[in-house]
């Protein structure tokens, strides 16, 4: 029976790790006085001065350089770009002062000179100053490329951009080459009047069938694709990034300022409270990290607002936040649901606003927006508008009641217009005779 040696070879193993922290001290002392070991050329290995090796960047205040002024598209919140160009190459990247998202909503007027505002600080984030890697990236696709492979294989080749135009327009056996015989329809397969199926008329033309999913749809980009999507090929399908992303939101900002604004959030500079769901309020969002994020965590540092984060992720604003909630995916809608319901229930809400139900109301007691909380809403079964807000004509057969909402003027329970009162009933359910609806069909 062997004799268990597991002590002594702790011990080895003890000293072996005493020997290597040694080294590795000394070594980092070495390193820390500069990297000075006997001889010049050991030292050059060690240490080389990055200044040295590798131009510093050009910047707005060097000679002999050009400086632009752009709009950073690195995400959606379109900040500004100062841009320094040297011999005809993009050097740097900062933020545009004259440009409100750059300069904390605060920018320089535009007649202030150029020359004047070189030496100022305006900030930028990392996606923008990262901009000449994404210009001179060795791996940036310059060309289309075609598979030149099977499926699957990762295989591609570099084309001109007039065979891909004649490729995609014209189809036909486009991998004949690689043994494929399938023939492929072009874009001209689908410039036909023809119905995709004559069997369901409400799908269109077979013009249709052409559908174009895009990225974010800035001004002047929209009216490009829309002209070629739209008016060219004659598809209604032109998808934009929109529909799949920040729908649901603007939708709602639609539908509460009565068609007016898509784009609402919490003023960073006069909020007292913010709840973020799900918007990385130091990471991205708009207007931007530099404005919106900036805001918040300069007037949080201050005592001016606090926030809550509602996100499965303890994102980097959960830091700063009052609370982090680290709802499961899914559960948003429930969330909001029983945080309504609690205000609700304890009357945590603002009367006052809520009880303005039009505009010029909301306005003269200084809201930049009114609610419909007070629009009554059809709850009948039998009815065919059972859900919808309960218009003027649905009460009044005169022409000229039209689609007005509908609110109680007063306790006695009056329905009336609701443009025509500055302050309504909030809270109530009332039986109203209504003129029998016709239904066609």
């Amino acid at each position: 029976m062997k004799k268990n040696n597991s002590k002594d070879k702790s011990l080895q193993s003890s000293a072996a790790r005493r020997a290597f922290l040694k080294g590795a001290a000394a070594t980092a002392g070495i390193m820390t006085l500069g990297g000075r070991l006997p001889g010049a050329e050991a030292a050059e290995v060690l240490w080389k001065n990055p200044r040295r090796v590798q131009r510093a960047a050009a910047s707005q205040l060097d000679s002999g350089v050009r400086v632009t002024h752009s709009v950073c598209l690195g995400c959606n919140a379109r900040c500004g770009n100062r841009i320094v160009v040297k011999d005809g190459i993009l050097e740097s990247i900062s933020g545009n002062p004259y440009h409100p998202y750059n300069s904390q909503a605060e920018p320089v007027p535009y007649s202030m000179p150029v020359a004047e505002t070189l030496s100022r600080s305006s900030s930028v984030c990392g996606k923008a100053i990262d901009a000449p890697n994404y210009v001179y990236n060795p791996y940036r696709l310059l060309k289309p490329l075609k598979r030149a492979g099977k499926r699957g294989a990762g295989k591609f080749e570099p084309i001109e951009w007039e065979q891909l135009i004649r490729e995609v327009t014209h189809g036909g056996r486009l991998f004949a080459h690689l043994g494929e015989t399938g023939e492929i329809e072009g874009l001209k397969a689908l410039d036909s009047d023809e119905p995709i199926e004559p069997k369901a008329p409400e799908l269109g033309s077979k013009r249709n069938g052409f559908v174009m999913i895009t990225g974010r749809l800035q001004t002047g980009r929209k009216a490009i694709i829309d002209r070629f999507v739209k008016a060219a090929m004659g598809s209604v399908n032109r998808i934009g990034h929109t529909d799949i992303c920040g729908l649901g939101f603007r939708m709602g900002n639609f539908a509460l300022t009565d068609q007016e604004q898509v784009e609402l959030k919490a003023d960073p500079w006069g909020a007292e409270y913010i709840l973020a769901f799900g918007a990385n309020i130091y990471e991205a969002g708009q207007p931007g990290v530099n404005t919106y994020g900036a805001a918040v965590a300069k007037r949080n540092s201050a005592g001016k607002v606090k926030f809550a984060i509602v996100d499965p992720r303890a994102q980097n604003a959960s830091v700063h936040a009052e609370d982090w909630v680290p709802i499961k995916p899914g559960q948003d809608g429930a969330f909001a649901m029983g945080l309504i319901r609690w205000i609700i229930e304890n009357k945590a809400y603002n009367r006052e606003y809520l009880t303005a139900p039009n505009p010029e109301a909301a306005g003269a007691k200084d809201y930049a927006c009114y609610a419909n909380a007070t629009h009554l809403v059809i709850d009948d079964p039998a009815h065919p508008n059972n859900g919808k807000f309960l218009r003027l004509s649905d009460i009044v057969s005169a022409d000229s009641a039209g689609e007005t909402f509908v609110v109680l003027a007063d306790k006695d329970g009056l329905p009336t217009a609701y443009d025509q009162v500055n302050e309504a009933v909030l809270d109530r359910e009332q039986r109203c005779r209504m003129r029998l609806a016709k239904i066609s069909g």
